[in-house]
């Protein structure tokens, strides 16, 4: 089986693909209406377009340097994968995406690198927690992230995978 990846609703389905994946949302912010004969793909927290209107939704490490493309091994900005309005703000555009077709794909689902996030709420959240291990912490809010979107999706959801 191979696919494609296309923000192209005409390649969704050229040859000689068994699958195309349609980017509803890519990591530039730029958004698109879901397709019913693609598996709809959202670019979960990478996002240049919202971190450049609103810096507080940007991850930072330990010294408050954020994860944006202008930084050493970023190819794209990141958004801190606690934050409660953009989360909710993905949660509806998989709703969105699962209403088009059932199956449905998440792209940069995670933190960017280790040592992110260190902002003020991620600091909170983590000595809220019952978990002594910050990698622990963070494999808990992703998990909880991918849990909120399979509860939306009623066909497949395929998450893309990077090492690391």
């Amino acid at each position: 089986m191979y696919g494609v990846v296309t923000r192209n609703a005409d390649e969704v389905e050229m040859e000689p693909f068994d699958l195309g994946f349609y980017e509803v949302k890519d990591v530039t912010g730029r958004a698109a209406a879901p397709l019913p004969n693609a598996v709809n793909m959202v670019s979960c927290f990478g996002d240049n377009a919202a971190a450049s209107e609103n810096p507080d939704l940007v991850p930072v490490d330990g010294r408050g340097e954020p994860a944006t493309r202008d930084r050493d091994y970023f190819d794209w900005a990141y958004i801190c994968p606690t934050h409660p309005e953009y989360r909710d703000g993905l949660l509806e555009i998989i709703e969105d995406c699962a209403a088009e077709n059932d199956d449905v794909r998440l792209d940069d689902v995670g933190f960017p690198r280790e040592g992110f996030c260190r902002c003020d709420r991620c600091e909170r959240l983590f000595a809220e927690s019952d978990r002594e291990r910050w990698a622990d912490w963070r494999a808990d809010v992703i998990t909880e992230f991918v849990a909120d979107a399979a509860e939306l999706v009623p066909g497949r959801l395929l998450l893309t995978l990077y090492p690391d």
